[in-house]
């Protein structure tokens, strides 16, 4: 009977050593090589738009574009590196597939799991300087080895409408009977340009020298980026993709491990004004928490919570000294922001 409990038990340790190797959430990012004066574009636009929407949570989508007026050299890179067809796609860097495979594709990564999870530690943007500043986290769930494992942020501004014939989208199922482009026009003016690539904060290989090349079971990194949005670009519609990724000299050698998303500069995390000096004014403890943790602060505050997507969840004001906070979600990462006069404080919390 020992003999047997102690084979249950060996079993049982296996089992959970076995999870812990490997447990991240796996998303998908869809990259996908188009450009205004691609007549296809707007069915795979239809397309890309429908994955989004289906997995609004673990699939994110950019367009790197090629001869218009949204193209840039992190695009051209890119393209130059894996000569695409258009509209092709990857997803997670991996081997470039048609319109027509991006759902299956999709569907199938996202069904998997990851050695690493990928998100925002903070993201700050002032609103008069229009400086943002992106720390990237990434944590590893499992032994992962790579000779080169790199952080990227891509800055993504949605629903782009420019004005001039450069901007028009073609478009070959303008006559094409239930398309939901048909009868928009060829080309279509006035056309939303979802999920611009406007900037690959790393480069478009990313930031090398930051994670190590042997990752175990809670191996941390982060990193920094600052960029200043050009003037041209709409801060209201501009989201972040955080990339862990692998570098090679092939093209199968630099895939994505795992991406992260943070919905809005300008909502959850902005600031327009200084941020506040001293972190010991605030503390939130336990981190991680079951949902119920506590909120230690000098001054009276406004606390507002966010959910990893920008959705708010919760917006209480508190008084200084120590306030109990339940937080009746789901499990995952929550971002908390206080604002006391002129004064804002955003800190990350985990809900197990």
């Amino acid at each position: 009977m020992k003999k047997l409990f102690l084979l249950f038990s060996i079993s049982i340790l296996t089992n959970i050593s076995n999870v812990n190797a490997q447990f991240s959430v796996q998303n998908a990012l869809l990259e996908v090589y188009t450009g205004s004066w691609n007549q296809y574009w707007p069915d795979g636009n239809v397309i890309m738009n429908n994955i989004v929407n289906t997995y609004p949570s673990k699939a994110f989508a950019v367009t790197i574009h090629q001869s218009d007026p949204m193209a840039n050299p992190d695009c051209d890179s890119l393209i130059n590196f894996y000569y695409p067809n258009y509209p092709e796609g990857q997803i997670n860097r991996g081997v470039l597939v048609s319109r027509g495979q991006w759902t299956s594709g999709v569907s199938t990564k996202v069904q998997g799991a990851a050695y690493v999870t990928v998100s925002f530690d903070s993201v700050s943007f002032n609103s008069q300087t229009r400086v943002l500043d992106v720390y990237l986290h990434a944590n590893f769930t499992g032994p992962y080895t790579a000779a080169d494992m790199r952080f990227n942020c891509i800055v993504v501004e949605d629903s782009v409408i420019g004005s001039g014939n450069s901007y028009d989208q073609a478009n070959a199922d303008n006559g094409t009977p239930g398309h939901p482009y048909n009868g928009a026009g060829n080309p279509i003016v006035g056309f939303p340009h979802r999920y611009v690539a406007r900037k690959y904060l790393g480069g478009p290989w990313g930031t090398a020298g930051v994670i190590p090349s042997t990752a175990n079971f809670g191996t941390t990194a982060s990193h920094h980026y600052t960029y200043t949005i050009p003037a041209m670009y709409d801060a209201t519609k501009i989201s972040l993709i955080g990339i862990v990724s692998e570098y090679g000299a092939t093209q199968s050698d630099r895939t994505i491990l795992n991406v992260g998303n943070h919905p809005s500069i300008s909502t959850a995390l902005i600031s327009s004004v200084k941020q506040i000096a001293k972190e010991d004014k605030m503390s939130v403890y336990p981190n991680p928490s079951n949902g119920t943790f506590w909120v230690s602060t000098l001054n009276d505050c406004l606390m507002t919570v966010y959910a990893s997507d920008g959705k708010k969840v919760k917006e209480t004001h508190l008084k200084s000294g120590v306030t109990e906070v339940e937080v009746e979600q789901a499990d995952g990462f929550y971002f908390l922001r206080f604002v006391s006069g002129e004064s804002i404080l955003t800190k990350k919390i985990m809900v197990l």
